[in-house]
């Protein structure tokens, strides 16, 4: 029910980690790339609605597309850097190791990298369907 989904959410904790570009809370982490991502989809709908309603007019079409293509470039680009940066923090390992050198993981840390895997799986579809479209952007 309701309830069972509520509580199987990933609740993030506000722990504090050091990036490349200066300390930001694990929840501004996550807020952002949950919003990027958000965009992404919303992008992408949109644009497949156009095209399906305005085949006739395939140049408006077209020039919607590359404008929402660049905004979206830009969104790709900046989930790059951030999964770059928690990747070098070490808040994300894409090898599969565990990053905690055989210590036992607090139920937090587990459920924020799992939520990242998650997340990143997601960034790398965005990615593979705008080269599987053609876009040169992706």
């Amino acid at each position: 029910s309701k309830r069972s989904k509520r509580s199987k959410r990933i609740k993030m904790s506000p722990q504090i980690f050091t990036g490349s570009d200066g300390c930001s809370s694990t929840a501004e982490t996550a807020k952002e790339i949950k919003t990027l991502l958000q965009e992404l989809r919303k992008s992408s709908n949109q644009r497949q609605r156009l095209l399906k309603r305005n085949k006739s007019s395939a140049s408006f079409a077209a020039t919607l597309s590359k404008e929402t293509e660049r905004e979206d470039a830009l969104r790709l680009d900046k989930l790059r850097r951030i999964f770059t940066r928690l990747v070098g923090s070490g808040e994300l390992s894409l090898s599969g190791e565990s990053s905690n050198s055989g210590e036992v993981a607090s139920n937090a840390s587990s459920k924020w990298k799992s939520w990242l895997l998650q997340q990143h799986d997601v960034f790398i579809s965005h990615l593979v369907d705008g080269v599987v479209l053609g876009r040169t952007t992706a």
